[in-house]
């Protein structure tokens, strides 16, 4: 737990820098978009992904990203797919102040103390949970979960691709959710394998790919969820999601157990008040609402 706390924390920052940097682009390539006709919701999405794709700075928050996903991997091999997932909710925490660069605006109270409250929040979640670090995986289970969550996310997908703004943005972004949290899972089981067996026996078996898959998946919706020009509600869609499904994916496929006892049940009730109370606020937060940006030009 000592090495997969700072290693989580690290890569929810480096996700928050990455984002950052992504939405700047992906902002203003939606602004470039609204108004024209590219043939409905894909279309868009195949011209704003162009257009993203050849600018340097969204090529910077994607290398960004890919590092810390490779930091998240190295905390997840090492711990609990619950824990790790569940820390990821500080990628909005980091966004914070980082979206105050260039802005005359400052982080207000409010938003410190909802930043504080979702520290202590995980704090305690993390104290009431204690180390999971005997869990075992149950591939069957978690193979039937991921074929549960992989219809949901179809679903939601679905759903909006028949909707607009901040409708489409939010269940794009949920979607993209249960992606980043089902690739985590993969994520887990592949380093696992591959310390345990080496490449070749990884290479024969279903998590890699499914990982391969999922990761594609988890980016594709991610940036489908960004493009549609509101990007705080995507990224709180995102951060909630995320270590709510990694947490049922750690207690049905990895054996592990809620906290029990009436004192633990005390500390995780207090934790998710304050998560709740935290996460409610900060997504409202002036600076995490991006100002108006003229259409980029090329």
């Amino acid at each position: 737990m000592l090495a997969v706390v700072p290693l989580a924390l690290a890569a929810a920052l480096l996700y928050a820098v990455s984002d950052f940097l992504e939405q700047r682009v992906a902002q203003t390539t939606a602004v470039g978009l609204n108004g024209a006709d590219h043939g409905g919701v894909l279309g868009v999405f195949r011209v704003g992904a162009g257009r993203m794709i050849r600018s340097r700075v969204w090529l910077l928050g994607w290398a960004v990203g890919t590092l810390a996903y490779l930091i998240q991997a190295v905390a997840l091999h090492l711990g609990s797919v619950a824990v790790v997932q569940s820390l990821q909710v500080t990628t909005l925490l980091f966004t914070l102040p980082l979206s105050a660069v260039g802005r005359p605006e400052r982080p207000r109270t409010i938003d410190w103390l909802a930043g504080g409250a979702v520290c202590l929040g995980l704090g305690l979640f993390l104290f009431a949970r204690g180390d999971p670090m005997n869990s075992q995986p149950h591939r069957y289970r978690i193979l039937l979960l991921l074929l549960l969550l992989t219809g949901a996310a179809v679903t939601l997908v679905s759903a909006a691709l028949g909707r607009n703004g901040a409708v489409r943005s939010t269940l794009l972004a949920v979607a993209a959710g249960i992606a980043f949290a089902s690739s985590a899972t993969m994520v887990k089981l592949t380093t696992g394998e591959l310390a345990d067996q080496g490449a070749a026996a990884t290479a024969r078996d279903w998590p890699g790919y499914a990982l391969a898959v999922l990761a594609l998946a988890s980016v594709v919706l991610q940036q489908a969820a960004f493009t549609s020009g509101r990007l705080p509600a995507a990224t709180s869609a995102i951060v909630v999601t995320n270590p709510l499904c990694g947490t049922l994916i750690a207690v049905i496929g990895f054996d592990e157990d809620l906290p029990s006892g009436p004192g633990r049940l005390a500390l995780f009730a207090c934790s998710a008040a304050l998560l709740v109370a935290g996460l409610s606020v900060l997504p409202r937060s002036p600076l995490l609402h991006e100002p108006e940006l003229a259409p980029e030009s090329r």
